[in-house]
């Protein structure tokens, strides 16, 4: 069940009048009745179109707002102050009173992603969900591996985003909007036109609500080896991109990861990215991230390699 917050009042405004108040154009609401309440608003655009009727709109004020496809509905936008309420007699020089009752709005702030949820008639109460991960607030978001599962501490969630999860996984959490489709590898997909198919399903999704979906300290899992062509890596980049948050691989420092283009396949054997010194005569050698031994190619001799946390 998704967690959620106290929140302030919102009002549902049909656009484009949700989008002139976020601009700060429109500073007047009109309504048929007075109200008491002073302090912050949430603004929310609704569904309805009604008032575009597909072409060019013209505000009171003489602002032609944008097209209708750069426009959000069905969202909340932003904040603004519910500074008084007068009646329209009292506001006559400005082109949008038309009352009976105008509630004058200042000092709009817009939210960094939309909260998509219904409106409602008059003043209400959004249920807003807990702010999306980061660093600043101690939640973050994590990849890893089956074979790694047990190595997760108790106060991370392990999260299934593989199109199959393994028996011996047990109860583990899913998520299939980020698992790819099982149909793909019955298909036999090129490799190629398989990530190309994994990004257009990631394309159709909303990083901020999967990310909040999936709540603190969420660890992604599927099957290949830390730091190969994996597509829990692909999610991982479109999250850090979109939110402006950091996705590791649990376990391993962020710098140590390839990006998923750059990233070996689960075979691949040669010319691995990841390179240690040999402890007994320095030599380079190339291993797989995460191994926790190495023959040196050089000396032939074996060391251990510790990997930053």
């Amino acid at each position: 069940m998704q967690t959620t917050r106290s929140a302030p009042k919102a009002l549902t405004l049909l656009q484009p009048f949700a989008w002139a108040v976020m601009e700060g154009i429109k500073t007047v609401e009109n309504r048929s009745r007075p109200t008491s309440f002073r302090g912050p608003l949430l603004i929310h655009a609704g569904k309805s179109r009604r008032l575009l009727n597909g072409g060019p709109f013209t505000l009171p004020t003489g602002e032609t707002v944008p097209d209708e496809r750069a426009l959000v509905f069905g969202a909340l936008l932003g904040t603004v102050q519910l500074v008084d309420c007068l009646p329209v007699s009292k506001l006559r020089a400005d082109p949008s009173a038309e009352g009976p009752y105008c509630w004058l709005l200042a000092d709009p702030v817009p939210l960094a992603q939309p909260i998509y949820c219904a409106g409602q008639l008059g003043l209400w109460t959004p249920k807003l969900p807990e702010p999306l991960p980061s660093p600043s607030n101690g939640a973050r978001i994590f990849t890893s591996n089956y074979a790694r599962l047990k190595r997760i501490p108790p106060e991370l969630v392990p999260v299934a985003i593989s199109a199959w999860v393994p028996r011996w996984a047990g109860k583990i959490r899913r998520e299939p909007r980020l698992a790819p489709l099982k149909t793909w590898f019955r298909a036999q997909l090129p490799l190629d036109v398989f990530l190309t198919n994994y990004e257009a399903l990631l394309a159709d999704l909303d990083p901020a609500q999967i990310a909040r979906d999936l709540g603190p300290n969420a660890v992604l899992i599927c099957f290949e080896g830390p730091g190969r062509l994996c597509h829990r890596r692909i999610v991982a980049e479109w999250l850090e991109a979109a939110l402006k948050i950091e996705v590791p691989e649990l376990g391993f420092a962020r710098a140590l990861l390839p990006t998923w283009q750059e990233a070996p396949l689960k075979d691949q054997k040669g010319g691995l990215p990841w390179e240690v010194n040999c402890e007994f005569c320095n030599a380079a050698n190339r291993v797989a991230l995460g191994s926790p031994r190495c023959r040196c190619l050089k000396c032939r001799k074996s060391f251990a390699v510790t990997w930053e946390q």
